[in-house]
């Protein structure tokens, strides 16, 4: 658990909160909206895409290869180690591969999966393919899957080529259980750009089965590599239900917690979280992974602005309103201090409240 640190000089009340403002439009009557590369990009949560380690608007370009024989043995190929966080070029056999892999800390062995291939050519004298790869813990279901991405392959030489590795663009402001991924049968390839399909996760808690959210992504092809021009959202993703029998649910009050938006009152004065571990200020845990009632009214909220490296971005204070519409579209969680003054509600770094250190 990260440790806490409260910089009050970097509190200032975030007035405009651009990031929600730009993205509320999910929920607009057009039900669509185009993040563009070039668009400013005043909050980093709102624009970096989920699990995305390369920087933001452009793919992964570098040259990887294998000889063959045409045409190429997809099932044999030699990807980047990028593609599922290994530091070695990964070597699939008959379509797998297990990998040595730094991404994801709980999983130091990944499994390499090639699911599908698609032809096609960016432009009359650039063949390529598009391989679409798995990186997942190896379990065998769908909860285990970590990441999917498109590879993407020149033919046009003796050796196949890797141009870039595409990667889903949902932003890394929704609080979802599974990783976004793409509708491996929907890719256009052709006028030196890719058109892929996504389909996102929602913070209602969508089953692992049914991502309700759906979005394009467009790619341009240049020298360096593929750029993203555009992510237009078709289906937004089901959102934070509200909250009509707020009286029956238990008060969470004098306590640390660290919990996730369930359901939020349509006055945006309570919500519920789901609270995987409290104390009260006396050090006495409370029943763990169960439903808990928050009094929103008298809280103050605290915004991290990079969720994905809180060591670079930092903790801003918002209104209760443009928190309840930022929790209500992307969903949320982190720690709920109720047992200091001011009383708030923050995603940015805390203390290790479920081993007892309360701040």
């Amino acid at each position: 658990m990260k440790s806490w640190s409260r910089d009050r000089s970097a509190r200032a009340t975030f007035l405009r909160f651009a990031a929600v403002g730009s993205l509320l439009a999910l929920t607009g009557a057009t039900g669509m909206v185009t993040a563009s590369a070039a668009s400013p990009r005043p909050m980093t949560t709102a624009f970096r895409a989920i699990d995305d380690p390369m920087p933001a608007g452009r793919a992964m370009s570098t040259v990887v290869s294998a000889s063959h024989h045409h045409p190429p043995d997809w099932n044999d190929a030699v990807l980047p180690g990028q593609v599922c966080g290994s530091n070695r070029p990964i070597h699939l056999h008959e379509g797998h591969a297990f990998v040595k892999s730094t991404r994801w800390p709980g999983t130091p062995r990944v499994h390499v999966f090639l699911s599908t291939v698609h032809d096609g050519a960016l432009s009359t004298h650039q063949p390529v393919a598009a391989l679409d790869v798995w990186c997942d813990n190896g379990g065998g279901t769908a909860d285990g899957q970590l990441a999917d991405r498109w590879v993407i392959e020149s033919t046009a030489g003796a050796v196949p080529t890797v141009l870039g590795v595409l990667t889903p663009q949902q932003p890394a402001a929704y609080v979802v259980g599974h990783v976004p991924y793409f509708d491996a049968g929907k890719i256009a390839i052709g006028g030196g750009r890719i058109v892929v399909h996504e389909l996102w996760y929602g913070p209602a808690g969508d089953p692992t089965c049914c991502p309700s959210g759906r979005a394009v992504s467009v790619w341009s092809f240049q020298h360096s590599g593929f750029v993203h021009v555009s992510t237009t959202v078709t289906k937004p993703p089901a959102h934070i239900p509200y909250l009509n029998d707020a009286a029956s649910f238990p008060t969470l009050r004098d306590d640390a917690a660290v919990g996730q938006v369930a359901a939020i009152d349509r006055a945006g004065h309570y919500a519920t979280f789901f609270v995987s571990c409290a104390r009260t200020a006396a050090d006495r845990k409370l029943p763990e992974d169960r439903l808990w009632k928050v009094d929103l009214e008298h809280v103050s909220f605290e915004m991290e602005t990079d969720l994905l490296d809180p060591a670079q971005g930092a903790v801003w204070t918002v209104s209760r309103s443009d928190w309840v519409r930022y929790a209500r579209t992307y969903g949320w969680s982190g720690f709920l201090i109720l047992n200091s003054t001011p009383l708030f509600i923050t995603n940015g770094p805390g203390t290790d409240v479920c081993g007892g250190v309360l701040g």
